[in-house]
């Protein structure tokens, strides 16, 4: 323990952020005078003259489509994207069907020689259609939210691995 003091780096220099000596950190350190530079500059650059943090710059514009493509497909591939986005049509077009069913279905019980295609139908066959497309939109719209979960949980994955991986090769 003895001579441990004056090899290690002088906590009060750290503590003082703006004014950062690199070189009271680095002095135990056996490092060339180009890499003890490097250092200093990368240091001394997020202050500015007056040693207060220098704002990150903010970009601005719109998302290209191959940024959507490129998650997408790292989500699912072709396949499963495919299969996700036609679920989400299905999905659509079994609510829309649905409401329909029930608007027909209401025209008939206030006309009574309404034309509607239901209106010829008994009520049981009526009742039993519109609880077969409800129970239809409730599985499809679970079905539907569960894969677009996965499709999105598996896209942050696979890109945040892959961010990970070239943040440890640089």
């Amino acid at each position: 323990i003895e001579g441990l003091e004056n090899s290690a780096p002088n906590i009060h220099n750290v503590v003082n952020v703006p004014h950062l000596d690199v070189t009271s950190i680095i002095s135990g350190l056996s490092v060339d005078s180009t890499q003890l530079n490097v250092v200093k500059q990368e240091a001394h650059s997020e202050f500015n003259t007056s040693g207060s943090r220098v704002a990150e710059e903010r970009g601005h514009g719109t998302i290209s489509m191959k940024t959507y493509y490129e998650y997408f497909k790292a989500g699912g591939e072709y396949l499963f994207t495919t299969v996700v986005f036609g679920l989400i049509v299905l999905s659509e077009g079994s609510v829309v069907v649905s409401d329909w069913w029930i608007s027909d279905w209401s025209e008939c019980s206030v006309q009574i020689n309404s034309t509607a295609s239901t209106c010829g139908l008994n009520s049981i066959y009526r009742v039993s259609t519109y609880f077969g497309l409800t129970l239809m939109v409730i599985v499809l719209s679970f079905i539907r939210c569960t894969l677009i979960f996965v499709l999105l949980l598996r896209a942050s994955r696979v890109l945040h691995n892959r961010m990970f991986r070239a943040v440890l090769r640089a």
